[in-house]
């Protein structure tokens, strides 16, 4: 794992790497943590090398690396200089390629450029949401804040990063119960507004209480003289009120990030394994396959062959036969 971080400048797509992960045991996590190393939820990189004089430096050396194998160089200062400068988190993407981007401490999708730590704390407000609901969790204001991007935005990032969106009716969503403190305030302000009702009631004037009879009476005569089918005709029908849909957010199934496998060209170690798994299993039930296919010939051979021994008396087999017969006769 060192090794890796040493030759991609500090920074590692979690998802490449989740097999050498699975084999590192907490002590071996500690003594990377203590060289600097950072496990985030997305990323396994070294904050130190975010710092902008390491980062340009890592920019620097990916554009020299680069330029000795590439048929157009490009120039160093005037791309240098359309990377995020000190102190910018997110940013709008330039027309550079996604290692350099890398290199410089940034994740990339199509039109944004975040760095690696604003992604760990959008994890960290993912998180809890994701313990919550399992269906999925809403895209809010806070993710947007640290992304420093708008809605659109914000979706392409979460898609990048291997969500997968869902609409929902919001009346299926269950409420999160208030917590005991909320509870507890609640209760007290309503026994703290008892009182006041009680004397806000007990303050009624008498004349109000004489208006209020007088206006439910006229009511009830004006109830009593309409006829049915007018109020039938001057109420309109009930219509169903829409469902109030919401996106949720929630991880993609067997979504590879796009930073994984762009750029790079198709090795033969993969296909290599597959050919090796292949292989072994055709070595583990070739001997059986080919066993029945030419059991059946072979007992054809063996019958065939003994019935030519029977039937060929010149072969050596059969005089040599006929001669113990006549020294036994």
């Amino acid at each position: 794992l060192a090794f890796q971080l040493l030759e991609n400048k500090g920074s590692l797509p979690r998802r490449d790497i989740a097999d050498v992960l699975g084999k590192l045991d907490q002590n071996l996590r500690g003594q990377l943590r203590k060289l600097g190393v950072r496990f985030g939820f997305y990323n396994v990189f070294m904050p130190a090398l975010l710092k902008p004089a390491p980062a340009r430096l890592l920019s620097l050396m990916s554009l020299i690396e680069d330029n000795q194998t590439n048929e157009r160089p490009r120039v160093l200062s005037e791309t240098l200089e359309k990377l995020p400068t000190a102190g910018l988190t997110s940013c709008a993407r330039e027309a550079l390629p996604f290692w350099l981007y890398r290199a410089a401490g940034f994740y990339t999708t199509k039109t944004r450029a975040i760095r690696l730590d604003m992604l760990e704390r959008l994890a960290d407000i993912i998180r809890p949401l994701l313990a919550e609901n399992k269906t999925g969790f809403v895209a809010n204001e806070a993710m947007m804040s640290i992304m420093g991007c708008g809605a659109d935005d914000l979706t392409e990032i979460l898609t990048a990063l291997g969500y997968q969106s869902h609409e929902v009716d919001a009346s299926t969503i269950a409420l999160q119960p208030a917590s005991k403190d909320t509870q507890e305030t609640n209760s007290e302000n309503s026994a703290e507004n008892k009182p006041d009702e009680k004397a806000a009631s007990e303050e009624t004037a008498p004349e109000d209480v004489a208006s209020q009879e007088t206006v439910v009476s006229e009511v009830s005569e004006i109830a009593q003289g309409t006829e049915p089918a007018q109020l039938d005709e001057a109420t309109p029908p009930l219509k169903a009120e829409d469902p109030v849909m919401v996106t949720l957010w929630r991880p993609a199934r067997g979504n590879r990030d796009h930073q994984s496998s762009r750029g790079k060209k198709p090795t033969s170690g993969g296909r290599g394994k597959n050919n090796a798994a292949r292989a072994s299993t055709n070595q583990k039930s070739g001997p059986k396959t080919a066993h029945k296919k030419h059991k059946g010939p072979q007992n054809k051979m063996r019958g065939a062959a003994s019935r030519e021994k029977q039937a060929d008396p010149n072969s050596p087999f059969a005089v040599l036969k006929n001669l113990q017969d006549r020294q036994n006769g």
